[in-house]
This record gives structure tokens, C-alpha cells and sequence, in this order.
């Protein structure tokens, strides 16, 4: 595209550098993401954009304004790949963790985030964003899709869940924070949880999913400090847990939550602050009862 025909805002974001991805004739090097910068109007400019990464996204959405929101052409293949290292840096402990397959997302978005989805823990939620035109190449309103599919093993280790069962739920937030009417649908069978959305519109919605279990937590039951250590047992009685002299109290605390505490033998060990969650078992004479407890680790 000629240079004069891009509008001031395009001309003023590629003046001082290019996105990262990006290669330019006539350039000289800047500071701004080690990319080239425009120094000379008759630079031109060869993009080959990838298709995730906040970069990308970024990029996508300041030249929808300048195609009026819709798409040039409809793509109808799909690909399907692993997650690169650099993708995988940001997951949590939990999917990297995993030896096998952790989970599998699939969007029929122009561009999406690098990654698998960030557990945000101020939310509560899975979040993913993806971005595209508003319309279709024939002028039609586009329909976003949304599937994701997490082993529960690894779903329940993010949250610092138990094997108890656990609600699912799924919505789709524009750029505005407003939750758009899409149809959506959870499930879980066989190890595996599956989250699906359709029916939503771009051009940058941030798709959240969200997994609750309450029934069998018990919050704020005790205090331990970063150092020090408490008993199965006096765990089990924070939990109201009936315990005799024939009864066996055991721990076991998420992977998630590792950092901040560690069992040992029949204890838990404070070791740094924040908020533990640990699964208190007691089996009296064959018979197995289990809570789970937030533990404030100070």
C-alpha cells in the first residue's frame, strides 16, 4: 500500500518502528523491539505477520479501521501444530508439566493469543483473546468459534482443585468489558473438560472460561507461618474431620501451589506467603473422608 495513502495513525506508528515480525529496505535499527524504523519515506516495507502473540493482534487491529472492518478473503483450511517454547514460557507449571497432551485450542479468529490460555487469578478465569474483522469478505457480520479442550487433571492443578466434581462456565467480553449473548457449551467425560463458544463477533473479545468447586472447601481453617509447620491432624480437626485414635490423616497439596507450600511426612510446611491449598484425607477403618482447606501461609 502507498505510504500517502495510509491515514496519519498507520503513518505515525510504523515512522517509529515496525512490529516485531517485520523487515524494511531502506531502514536503519531503533531501540523499539530491535525492529527497523522508517527513516526515509521510500522504505518499503515486506510483513509477514504470524498469527498469534499480542503483537499481531495489536497490528490487526490498527489496519482493520483502514480495510472498514472486513475481511479481503474467508480462509477455509485449518492447521493444527504444537506450541513452540517460546509460546509454552508464559503456561502455568501444571501444563508444562504434563508429560502427554495437556489440552487443545481451536479458533476460526485472523489472529490469537500465543499460548494456551493465562489463568488469571484476580478473575478466576481461563482467559484467550482473539481478533478479526467484524465482517466477512461478502459484507456479512463473521461468526467467531471457540473450543477448548484441557485434560481435567490439569484444569483441576491450576486451580487447586480436588477430584470433586466442578461447575464450568464459559462467556466472551468485548473490548468494552461487556459479555456478548453467544452460545455456549461445557462438558466433562472421560479426563477431559470441553468449553465451546460460537455466535460472537470481533473485533478483539477476550474469551473467558471459569471453573468453581465448593462444596467441600473449608477457607480460611488455620494460619501457618513461612518456616514452620502443622499436622495432618490438627488440619483434619480445622476441617471438622472426625478423627480417632485408629484414624490415618493424610496431605496432599496441588502442584500450583508448590512455591508457597510443601508436604512432608504427615505435615505441611509453610514456604512462602500466599494462600495454600491442601486436601485433608481421613481414613477410619476403611472408610475415606476429604476436605480441602485454604491455608494462609504468613
Amino acid at each position: 500500500m502507498d505510504w500517502a495513502l495510509l491515514p496519519e495513525s498507520l503513518k505515525t506508528v510504523y515512522a517509529s518502528g515496525l512490529w516485531p515480525g517485520s523487515r524494511a529496505e531502506g531502514g536503519s535499527s531503533t531501540s523499539r523491539q530491535e525492529v527497523p524504523k522508517l527513516d526515509r519515506p521510500v522504505a518499503n516495507i515486506l510483513y509477514l505477520p504470524a498469527s498469534s502473540g499480542k503483537a499481531v493482534i495489536e497490528e490487526l487491529q490498527a489496519w482493520l479501521p483502514v480495510v472498514n472492518d472486513q475481511a479481503s478473503a474467508n480462509v477455509s483450511t485449518w492447521g493444527m501444530r504444537s506450541l513452540s517454547a517460546a509460546e509454552m514460557s508464559g503456561a502455568s507449571e501444571c501444563i508444562k508439566s504434563e508429560p502427554g497432551v495437556a489440552g487443545i485450542v481451536t479458533t476460526n479468529a485472523t489472529a490469537y493469543s500465543a499460548g494456551p490460555p493465562q489463568f488469571v487469578e484476580k478473575t478466576g478465569t481461563l482467559d484467550y483473546k482473539v481478533a478479526g474483522p467484524h465482517l466477512s469478505s461478502g459484507g456479512g457480520v463473521f461468526s467467531g468459534d471457540y473450543n477448548l479442550m484441557m485434560k481435567s487433571s490439569v484444569a483441576r492443578c491450576i486451580y487447586g482443585f480436588t477430584s470433586d466434581p466442578v461447575s464450568m462456565s464459559l462467556s466472551v467480553v468485548d473490548t468494552g468489558g461487556e459479555s456478548q449473548a453467544v452460545e455456549t457449551a461445557v462438558s466433562e467425560s472421560d479426563g477431559w473438560m470441553k468449553l465451546s463458544a460460537s455466535g460472537f463477533t470481533h473485533s478483539s473479545p477476550t474469551i473467558r472460561a471459569k471453573l468453581t468447586q465448593v462444596s467441600t472447601t473449608v477457607a480460611g481453617a488455620s494460619r501457618v507461618k513461612v518456616g514452620r509447620s502443622i499436622t495432618a491432624n490438627a488440619l483434619a480437626s480445622s476441617a471438622k474431620l472426625p478423627i480417632t485414635k485408629k484414624s490415618r490423616a493424610t496431605l496432599s497439596v496441588p502442584k500450583s501451589n508448590a512455591k508457597v507450600c510443601a508436604v512432608r511426612g504427615a505435615a505441611l510446611i509453610g514456604r512462602a506467603k500466599g494462600t495454600c491449598r491442601v486436601t485433608v484425607s481421613v481414613v477410619t477403618e476403611g472408610k475415606q473422608k476429604s476436605k480441602t482447606l485454604s491455608i494462609k501461609i504468613v
